[in-house]
C-alpha cells in the first residue's frame, strides 16, 4: 500500500549568493593506477587514523537508471552505466583496512525515482556493500511514496512520521547526533522543519553533523552555479538558521552538484562531493572519477575528512587541526 504524502513540492527562488570562501580544487593531472587505489587508501588510514575513533564513508547522486541504462540512452551521458560504476566505486570502499562503520548516500539513489530503479539500486547495495548503510532521497528520487516503499526495511523508517515530514532522520555515531534531512520536503514551517527544531532542541551538549541532499550555499564553480542556481536548497537561510542553533555544529554534507567542494560562509561548512554517475570537476570532461568521502569521528569530534577515489590517490581535504580545507591531489 502506498505512504500518502501531504507536503509542498513546488521550489522557491534562491537566496542571493552570500559571502564565501571556496576551497582550492585539486590538481586533476596526476591518476594512481587503479590497482594501487585501495593500497594508497589503506596506507592513508594506517597514517591519519585514530584507532580510539571510527569513520565513515559519504557517496552521492548514483543515479541507477540513467545513461546508458535509459531506453533509448540519454544523450550526453549515454555511455554512463550507472550501475556499474557504483559496483566499480564500493568494490574500492569493501577494499579498505579497517573498515568504515557505516555507509552515507545523500540522494539521488535513482534517476527518475522509479520503484524499479529504487529496486534495483537496493539489489546492487546488498550485493556490493556488506555494511550498515544510511540512505537520503534527493530531487531525482521524486516520488516519495516509492521512496518510502524502497526503504520501509531501515531501522530508521517511520512511515506515519516519514509520510508528512519526509525521509527525514537521526541516529547517534560516536558522540555525535547525525541529522538526515530530506531536501524535497523541507521548507521553513514544514513539518520537516519542526522535527528538526525539536530534534537541535534535544541535544543538550552534543555536536551535530547534518546531511542532506541539495547544498546551501553556491559553489563558486561558473558552470555548477549557472545550471544549479535555481535548485539550491529551498528556504536554504532558513535551514543554515535552524543548523546555528546546535550546540556545535560539523560541516554539512551534501551532493546534488556533482562537483566536489568546499564553501564556508561564517561558521558554517558546506562540503559537496561529485557523482559516481558522472562530474562536472573540469568542464572539458563529464566522465569523472569514482570518488567517496571519508568522515573520521572520535569522542563527538569530527577529525578530518578525506578524499579517496577508485581510480586515484587519497588524501585530507579538511582537518579540524587546521581549521582548514586543503587542496587535495586525490579530487582528479
Amino acid at each position: 500500500m502506498p505512504f500518502m504524502v501531504s507536503c509542498a513540492r513546488g521550489d522557491a527562488p534562491p537566496p542571493p549568493p552570500p559571502p564565501m570562501v571556496v576551497a582550492a580544487q585539486p590538481d586533476q593531472a596526476n591518476a594512481t593506477p587503479v590497482s594501487e587505489a585501495a593500497d594508497d587508501a589503506n596506507r592513508f588510514l594506517g597514517e591519519n587514523l585514530d584507532p580510539a575513533g571510527g569513520y565513515f564513508v559519504q557517496i552521492t547522486d548514483t543515479h541507477i537508471g540513467g545513461g546508458a541504462e535509459e531506453d533509448p540512452p540519454e544523450g550526453l551521458f549515454a555511455d554512463r552505466k550507472p550501475s556499474e560504476h557504483l559496483r566499480q566505486l564500493l568494490s574500492h570502499l569493501r577494499s579498505l583496512d579497517p573498515a568504515p562503520d557505516f555507509l552515507l548516500i545523500t540522494g539521488d539513489l535513482s534517476d527518475h525515482g522509479t520503484a524499479g530503479e529504487l529496486s534495483s539500486f537496493r539489489d546492487i547495495v546488498a550485493e556490493e556493500w556488506p555494511l550498515p548503510v544510511h540512505f537520503v532521497r534527493g530531487n531525482h528520487d521524486r516520488d516519495l511514496n516509492a521512496f518510502l516503499e524502497a526503504m520501509s526495511d531501515q531501522a530508521e523508517f517511520d512511515a506515519a512520521r516519514m509520510a508528512e515530514a519526509g525521509y527525514c532522520y537521526a541516529f547517534d555515531y560516536r558522540g555525535v547526533r547525525v541529522v538526515c534531512l530530506d531536501s524535497e520536503t523541507y521548507r521553513d514551517g514544514s513539518p520537516q522543519a519542526r522535527w528538526l527544531e525539536d530534534e537541535i532542541a534535544g541535544l543538550g551538549v552534543t555536536p551535530l553533523l547534518a546531511a542532506s541532499h541539495r547544498h546551501l550555499l553556491p559553489t563558486g564553480h561558473g558552470l555548477v552555479d549557472h545550471w544549479g542556481g535555481a535548485t539550491v536548497q529551498t528556504d536554504a537561510e532558513a535551514l543554515m538558521a535552524t543548523l546555528k542553533g546546535a550546540p556545535r555544529l560539523l560541516p554539512f554534507l551534501c551532493g546534488h552538484v556533482h562537483y566536489t567542494c568546499g564553501v564556508r560562509q561564517d561558521s558554517f561548512l558546506q562540503l559537496c562531493l561529485t557523482s559516481s554517475f558522472y562530474a562536472v570537476e573540469d568542464l572539458g570532461d563529464l566522465t569523472g572519477p569514482l570518488r567517496a568521502r571519508l568522515c573520521h569521528v572520535r569522542d563527538g569530534e569530527l577529525l578530518w575528512t578525506a578524499i579517496t577515489d577508485a581510480q586515484r590517490d587519497t588524501a585530507i581535504e579538511w582537518s579540524a587541526a587546521a581549521e582548514e580545507l586543503e587542496a587535495v591531489s586525490a579530487a582528479g
